[in-house]
């Protein structure tokens, strides 16, 4: 009987797994495991061992299959549990599919509730990072009865032995994404080092100065590692196993502990020269490959929150600058007029500057990246206001050029010209079209107004944790747009010892083109004299 389970067991997983992967896309990471396992109540109720079955897969969300199967009755239908709790989106339910009927389990799975910590760590891996949209569950069992079973009589705890197995599996999840993108590139290990990847990774920021962070991803071990300075404990349930270092410690010495005599290792971009060069030094045999952008390339894509985050930055950056703009006339200096922008930002709620921002008057704004200094407007001066804000840790950036008390014929020619390069690039933004593409609709309208020398920079850059990140719009970036990814449209023309115009736009790239993120008119602005 039990060989007999067994097998339709395994018929069972190789029909589930299968179908899975004839609708997945080729990208998506399948994870299974099969083995005999006790569950307590069913053997009490029954004395039955049941063959489990646990099945991941990974790609835009995960799904989390779990079947059990006591008798020969077998269930061809596979269904995707939903909540219908909506202030716990995400929230982890279970089907029980009995006799071709599905009865709700009243507990969210394995018992777990909002306010206990694996919750919070199911949470956390919740928040979408890798892409991770929602996770569902399934349990599936076979063959019993509900006379048998007793549901209504059936302890709420009852999937608590299991809870470390899904916490287990989710980390091992992690890793396997990881290692996977590793192994298509051709690395046996890689060293993250960026504060910002390692806070998309695990969910907090740390910046530990002149002190070693790393997270060490280990393919060939499948198992991954967080090695930091004692002086940032990461506390009794951390999500990866932590290896501490002391100020006196040589701490690349005990890192290097965890890595390889020979391979191909990832080194993170950033990464201190004098813990680079000391790891060279004690591990001369490996292969070191620049492995930065192992995870730049996941951070392109926004999940739905950072999406979020990223549209009330703007929404504050937005209001920010109508502000500010009323500022420019009342004689401040550069430097006060940023000092003003730092006000309104923590009057609007916002956490302050993703970036210290350029003000600058009359032939400053003709240097695209001047330094604010004591100089004031005058009348006729062209004003560029380039600025940003950050809202739970995600970036705005944008850029206003208005003009102090008049505007001439040709710095109204200049600023139509900026302006519309900039709506010409907006609106090529679509999946499936290259960054270089929207890179030319600009540079190559400007070029035919005849100012195409005086274009001196990329079109933008990319953006989210960072204000820039991996990525950027230009001549020579040929990568595909993809939904969820966001970057800046900033044109500009700099016309040296005379003025400057540049105008900003902030982008999210959607299914079929792109939400521009700024809403704040680019009509020209005359600001006039006080």
């Amino acid at each position: 009987m039990e060989n007999e389970k067994t097998k339709i067991g395994e018929e069972f997983e190789r029909k589930v797994y299968e179908e899975l992967k004839a609708k997945l896309p080729k990208e998506a990471i399948i994870m299974r495991n099969t083995y005999f396992a006790t569950d307590n109540y069913i053997n009490c109720e029954l004395g039955y061992k049941t063959l489990q079955m646990d099945i991941i897969v990974i790609y835009k969300g995960v799904f989390v299959i779990e079947c059990k199967f006591l008798t020969n009755e077998k269930y061809t239908k596979i269904e995707n549990c939903k909540t219908n709790n909506k202030k716990y989106k995400g929230r982890l339910c279970a089907y029980r599919f009995i006799k071709g009927k599905e009865t709700r389990i009243k507990k969210s799975l394995y018992g777990l509730n909002q306010n206990e910590s694996h919750y919070r760590f199911l949470r956390e891996i919740l928040r979408q990072r890798f892409g991770f949209v929602t996770l569902k569950a399934i349990t599936v069992f076979g063959g019993i009865s509900k006379r048998k079973l007793k549901i209504k009589t059936v302890k709420q705890n009852n999937y608590i032995s299991h809870e470390s197995d899904l916490v287990s599996y989710l980390k091992r999840a992690f890793g396997t994404w990881s290692f996977a993108s590793m192994n298509e590139n051709g690395m046996d290990q890689l060293i993250v080092s960026d504060p910002a990847s390692i806070n998309y990774l695990m969910g907090r920021l740390m910046n530990p100065g002149e002190r070693l962070m790393v997270l060490v991803f280990d393919a060939a071990a499948g198992k991954t590692e967080l090695v930091i300075s004692k002086l940032y404990p990461q506390g009794d349930n951390p999500i990866w196993p932590v290896t501490y270092v002391d100020d006196v410690d040589d701490c690349v010495a005990i890192l290097s502990e965890k890595i390889a005599e020979i391979g191909v290792i990832g080194i993170d971009k950033n990464w201190a020269a004098k813990f680079l060069l000391r790891l060279m030094e004690l591990r001369p045999n490996l292969t070191y490959k620049n492995g930065s952008y192992i995870i730049d390339k996941i951070r392109q894509i926004k999940t739905k929150e950072e999406q979020e985050f990223m549209i009330e930055a703007s929404r504050l950056n937005d209001l920010a600058v109508e502000r500010l703009i009323k500022e420019v006339n009342k004689g401040y200096t550069e430097k006060e007029l940023a000092d003003k922008l730092l006000d309104i930002y923590h009057d609007l709620g916002s956490e302050g500057f993703s970036f210290y921002p350029i003000c600058c008057y009359g032939a400053n704004a003709a240097d695209p990246h001047h330094s604010n200094d004591d100089s004031t407007g005058k009348s006729g001066d062209s004003v560029i206001l380039d600025i940003g804000c950050l809202w739970n840790g995600y970036c705005s950036d944008m850029t206003r050029t208005v003009f102090l008390g008049n505007v001439s014929e040709e710095q109204k020619k200049v600023y139509n010209i900026v302006k519309t390069a900039n709506e010409r690039a907006i609106a090529v933004v679509k999946p499936g079209v290259r960054f270089c593409d929207v890179d030319a609709a600009a540079r190559d309208y400007i070029t035919e107004q005849g100012y195409g020398p005086y274009f001196v920079h990329r079109t933008g850059h990319n953006i989210g944790q960072e204000v820039h990140e991996a990525g950027d719009v230009s001549s020579v970036n040929t990568d595909i747009l993809k939904p969820g990814m966001t970057f800046s449209i900033e044109p500009g023309i700099y016309l040296t010892g005379n003025f400057g115009v540049r105008v900003e736009d902030l982008v999210l790239v959607t299914e079929d083109g792109c939400k521009v993120l700024n809403h704040f008119t680019k009509d020209l602005i005359i600001v006039p004299e006080k």
